[in-house]
């Protein structure tokens, strides 16, 4: 599988493993979905309809339709589903379309997009490869990306990211107003929205950062060498990696 673009989920992924990343990029292997994938999925459909709608109506979808959304994705990938970790897919199910009612109600009626899932491709003369990324949602003034996720995310989370970071330089390049927001529904015993805003930007360092993970994916390529996840890592478990049976760095044999 030739390699001709990159992501800032593949750039997080070859930083976690490397192997796990040949896996995925390099040998085209795909594994069965998490629960926290396809809840997290469903969310973000729904999310996807709203702005949609709202972009061409010019007011917010109606809740049920949204609702809808995020039940039928989840019944649709949840087919695909292999360890649901003890958990019943029907209470699930009813978390996923409650985070997508919260999420609806409290953080999409402040929003008026002017595009939703745009498509952006950005290259730069120290990256080999150019990356490829889906800006969720943006408003005139700041970029929105909405996660779902157990718990509510830190300061450090979002100032550290690489996707806010590469989303920043697109905006700056492009000469718009550059800001960058999370927003976030967590899985707590009482769900919660949360809006969080990046506080650091420096595009400098992304695209020295980025040309670094870059060389190192071209050297693992050249080399054919690509180093594990530290043995601590949670990345390195059967319940985060599908690989981790067949990994004789996990629970396969050397």
């Amino acid at each position: 599988m030739s390699i001709n673009h990159l992501s800032a989920s593949s750039i997080d992924t070859f930083q976690r493993c490397q192997l796990q990343w040949y896996h995925r990029y390099v040998l085209g292997e795909r594994q069965p979905p998490s629960i926290a994938l396809v809840q997290g999925g469903s969310v973000h459909k729904s999310a996807e309809y709203e702005y949609a709608y709202k972009l061409e109506a010019g007011e917010d979808a109606p809740l049920d339709e949204c609702l809808d959304v995020a039940r039928d994705t989840f019944e649709l990938e949840a087919e695909q589903v292999e360890d649901w970790e003890g958990t019943k897919p029907s209470a699930v199910l009813d978390e996923t379309v409650n985070l997508a009612r919260l999420y609806r109600e409290e953080l999409a009626p402040a929003v008026m997009p002017e595009s939703v899932e745009r498509e952006i491709l950005l290259s730069d003369e120290s990256w080999p490869w150019p990356l490829l990324g889906y800006v969720d949602v943006e408003e005139p003034e700041r970029v929105i990306d909405i996660k779902t996720s157990k718990a509510r995310k830190s300061q450090s989370d979002i100032d550290c990211s690489i996707q806010a970071g590469i989303y920043l330089l697109d905006r700056h390049r492009a000469g718009r107003p550059e800001a960058f927001t999370w927003h976030v529904v967590t899985k707590a015993k009482t769900p919660q929205a949360q809006t969080i805003d990046r506080t650091v930007i420096d595009h400098e360092r992304t695209v020295r950062y980025v040309a670094a993970i870059q060389a190192g994916i071209h050297q693992a390529l050249e080399s054919g060498v690509f180093l594990p996840a530290q043995p601590d890592s949670w990345t390195c478990s059967e319940r985060f990696c599908g690989w981790y049976r067949q990994c004789p760095y996990g629970g396969g044999k050397a």
